[in-house]
């Protein structure tokens, strides 16, 4: 992240949730209302696990290649979720979980007063994707679209691509920036250290702030820079 701001250049990171027009109609809202306490985020996200994958792998891979090792559930399945959070709450300060073999529990605390509440767990289909803010009377999760939205434009991953290309014509920061994705690995690191001290609080690294220009939404029309350009 210092490397690419100290050379100017635009640093995203893939996460690609935070370009769904549910998350920033909500980002919208909450940026009008006035701030209630106790506004809490609870996401929920559930996938079949490192055993499916790690055999797929295993039936494509030439006999005698090494299968890679699956990651921490964390690391796998909650980047995004916490992605979502820190665009909505800000700079994350304290996090706390409780990991049970095939699932884990987990809490972020936000500077201003915020709190994302997470679980997440490997298990058989159907698969649970959950995103929602209470506090604000309203919620919010990620959308797919629908059958007759056939304009990359209109996809999270399309509004992405878009995002980057115009950032690296003006200089500005993606919605998905570099400090979003370092204040994501540091929830996780502390996650994780939080795991391996009986579910403790732990302190989220604060070197880097998220900068209020990261913290824009993402729009749904395309820019007038924008105009010609398929992703």
């Amino acid at each position: 992240v210092r490397k690419a701001e100290a050379a100017q250049r635009v640093l995203a990171v893939g996460h690609t949730a935070v370009y769904s027009a549910d998350i920033g109609a909500l980002k919208s809202r909450l940026a009008v209302m006035p701030h209630a306490a106790g506004r809490r985020a609870i996401a929920e996200r559930t996938s079949s696990g490192p055993a499916a994958v790690s055999s797929s792998l295993a039936l494509a891979a030439p006999v005698g290649q090494r299968v890679l090792r699956p990651s921490s559930i964390l690391f796998d399945l909650c980047p995004h979720d916490i992605a979502l959070a820190i665009l909505l709450f800000g700079t994350p300060i304290a996090a706390r979980a409780g990991c049970r073999g095939r699932s884990v529990e987990y809490e972020i605390r936000f500077a201003a007063g915020e709190a994302l509440e997470g679980r997440a767990e490997w298990r058989e289909p159907p698969h649970v994707r959950r995103f929602e803010v209470t506090g604000t009377n309203s919620s919010s999760g990620n959308s797919a679209p629908g059958p007759d939205r056939r304009d990359v434009r209109d996809t999270p991953l399309g509004r992405q691509c878009l995002d980057f290309i115009e950032c690296c014509r003006t200089g500005m920061q993606p919605l998905s920036s570099g400090r979003l994705g370092l204040a994501v690995v540091r929830c996780l690191t502390a996650l994780a250290s939080s795991c391996a001290d009986s579910g403790t609080w732990a302190q989220v690294t604060t070197e880097l702030r998220m900068m209020n220009a990261e913290l824009r939404t993402a729009g749904t029309e395309p820019l007038v820079s924008e105009t010609g350009v398929r992703a």
